[in-house]
């Protein structure tokens, strides 16, 4: 993977840099009610299925899944417009089954090739990589790897492999610095399951992503700690804890750094827990059912029957845009955007819905992740407020390269077409022909006084 040989540089249509300094952290997404909008996707009588939350409208996505070899581990992008399974049908005689993707115009399409016995797949925040378990074969050895493996070309990166330690269930940070991997270590006379930070960005900083660079989230010789899944504000991890001869546990929640870990709730099977899009609800398996319930408290919120092994997407996919008479991006009607509340009595509050890049195709901006130099590319940001007048807020954009955050440009404020508060900025990138192909990070800040949020884009840059 190329990376920028000098500083990062612009060329921008204004001239006022904005210093946004430390930044705030951003509010806890765990409430105390939980909103079950959205999609989740399971497993039932060997097929794929998606309904929603409350079990109605379960329609079946796939149709070769037999209740032996099933379609499951279902993995949903994070705008929720791509799902990620593995298909137990034989691709080929040396690959018994593998990862396939669904997406909303296509048939399934293989992603994990000539990899063996692929399991746990995960998307990368901005939905370009996906990562999962393969099984590998060295002499009359065997152990696990993971694989990441971009899905625009197929191309696979090796990320770590340890015939001691087998990684598995990978789950990627929403910031796209940190995996968290379930990793079989030795504790005394045991062999246990442990959670590892893998800090990706410094992995691909060292030029080197097969060097671990890691740390352990949990250090506990009498429990396993199974199938994490980062929170939807990148603040906490959801796992499920067993005991050491169980395969039935608690639904387990931490902080972000392993610290504060506490049991949510009873009689979660080992399949990873799904957090709802607002992260106020998680799903689990309980038995042969789904079970969903508050982040905060454990209370039982709805129940899908004869489903296993939960993912739940936001329906909310990207926004295409076209130009208002003032020249300021606007996004369509549809998706119809979150009312805003303005009400004081509400905890003040600053939500970032959605983030994307455009660029100019005739007269409508369009939805990109390659940019080219010398291209005038729209960046916007959608939110919404609570207790808070829109037009107060302000933002800013910085990117992000070889683990950095370079710039502070600020953004300008107005109002979409259907309602929505949006903050853009229009960046013209250099025609130099020194600068390599890069994939890069749009970082977006949106805050008001002491209150922010963060969420980050990434990118092509091709010269």
């Amino acid at each position: 993977m190329n990376r920028f040989s000098g500083p990062l540089s612009l060329l921008v249509t204004f001239s006022i840099a904005l210093d946004i300094g430390g930044m705030v952290p951003r509010a806890v997404a765990v409430s105390s009610s939980a909103t079950l909008a959205g999609t989740v996707y399971f497993t039932r009588a060997g097929l794929l299925y998606g309904s929603n939350p409350d079990g109605s409208s379960a329609r079946a996505l796939t149709s070769l899944g037999k209740p032996k070899t099933p379609d499951e581990m279902p993995a949903v992008s994070r705008d929720g417009t791509h799902v990620a399974y593995v298909q137990w049908q034989q691709v080929s005689h040396d690959q018994p089954y593998g990862v396939y993707m669904l997406n909303p115009h296509g048939k399934p399409t293989n992603i994990s090739r000539a990899d063996q016995f692929p399991f746990f797949p995960a998307w990368s925040p901005d939905g370009t990589e996906l990562i999962y378990g393969t099984t590998v074969y060295y002499f009359s050895a065997s152990y696990s790897e993971l694989i990441i493996r971009r899905v625009a070309d197929d191309k696979p990166i090796d990320l770590i492999g340890n015939v001691n330690a087998p990684p598995s269930d990978p789950t990627w940070s929403p910031d796209g610095r940190t995996i968290v991997i379930d990793q079989l270590s030795r504790q005394g006379s045991n062999f246990v399951d442990g959670l590892q930070a893998l800090d990706y960005a410094k992995m691909l900083a060292s030029g080197q992503p097969k060097t671990e660079i890691e740390h352990p989230l949990t250090n506990d010789a009498s429990h396993n700690y199974m199938a994490p899944s980062y929170s939807p504000d990148g603040r906490f991890i959801a796992c499920v804890r067993t005991g050491l001869n169980s395969s039935d546990g608690d639904l387990w929640v931490m902080n972000a750094d392993g610290s504060g870990g506490h049991m949510v709730a009873h009689d979660a099977h080992h399949d990873r827990p799904a957090w709802s899009p607002d992260g106020s609800a998680i799903a689990i398996t309980r038995g042969t059912d789904i079970a969903i319930v508050s982040a905060r408290t454990g209370t039982l919120l709805a129940s899908i029957p004869n489903a296993t092994g939960p993912a739940w997407g936001s329906r909310v996919s990207a926004r295409p845009i076209s130009p208002s008479k003032s020249g300021n991006a606007s996004p369509s009607a549809s998706p119809t955007p979150p009312a805003v509340t303005s009400s004081v009595s509400r905890t003040p509050a600053v939500t970032v819905t959605s983030a994307g890049l455009f660029h100019l195709v005739g007269a409508t901006y369009q939805a990109t992740q390659l940019v080219y130099q010398g291209e005038d590319v729209l960046y916007a940001v959608y939110y919404h407020t609570t207790g808070i007048d829109p037009s107060s807020v302000s933002g800013s954009l910085s990117f992000i390269y070889n683990g950095k955050a370079e710039g502070a440009f600020p953004l300008t404020a107005g109002t979409a077409a259907d309602g929505t508060p949006v903050l853009t900025s229009h960046l013209k990138w250099p025609s130099n022909k020194g600068l390599k192909v890069t994939r890069l990070g749009a970082q977006f800040t949106v805050h008001w006084r002491s209150l922010a949020q963060h969420t980050t884009v990434w990118f092509v840059l091709e010269p």
